[in-house]
């Protein structure tokens, strides 16, 4: 059983190749179109969950969470960079819509590193899935199961610079930064 990810969406990976061989070669950091080049790969999608401020009403906001697409890290020498694609819903093939590169891809990769040696030889099932709060600055790597897990890798630049690790107080945690960002000021 374990942690699982779901197939995600038909295409999705021939979208995200075709993106990354783009972009992977343009602006800083490029990487060369000939020689040298790592040989890149995208990981199992992770689908993509997101909360707005509004949705965070007490401590059983998740029933809100909204999918709003799917996450691939892209894997060289490394974590390189993580690549979003969107569902276009009625039958149409997916599309990509963003590359991201630097602290977000490894954060992630270590996120993912540190929950499979902790859940992934569990009796029960656990699905990975990834949770935007961006009002509040926060990504984390939620597994979702009988138990929900939650590891933030992404929080703003203080929290950012500390190691990743799970956090059991998350969901208080939020709802507590929820109520007080929506305090008048």
């Amino acid at each position: 059983m374990a942690i699982i990810t779901p197939q995600g969406p038909t295409g999705g990976v021939a979208v995200v190749g075709q993106a990354v061989a783009h972009l992977m070669t343009r602006g800083p950091g490029a990487l060369p179109a000939t020689g040298g080049a790592p040989t890149l790969q995208a990981s199992r999608p992770i689908q993509l969950f997101m909360l707005k401020l509004s949705d965070i009403t007490g401590d059983d906001f998740l029933k809100n969470a909204v999918s709003i697409g799917w996450r691939y890290l892209i894997i060289g020498a490394g974590p390189m960079a993580v690549a979003d694609v969107k569902e276009s819903g009625s039958g149409a093939p997916p599309r990509f819509d963003s590359l991201i590169r630097g602290a977000i891809a490894e954060r992630l990769e270590q996120a993912a590193d540190l929950a499979a040696s902790r859940y992934g030889a569990e009796p029960t099932t656990l699905e990975a899935r990834i949770l935007e709060i961006p009002s509040l600055y926060i990504t984390a790597f939620w597994l979702h199961g009988l138990r929900e897990i939650f590891i933030p890798f992404l929080e703003g630049a203080k929290k950012d610079a500390l190691a990743v690790h799970e956090d059991p107080s998350f969901i208080q945690r939020v709802a507590q930064a929820a109520a007080l960002k929506k305090r008048p000021q």
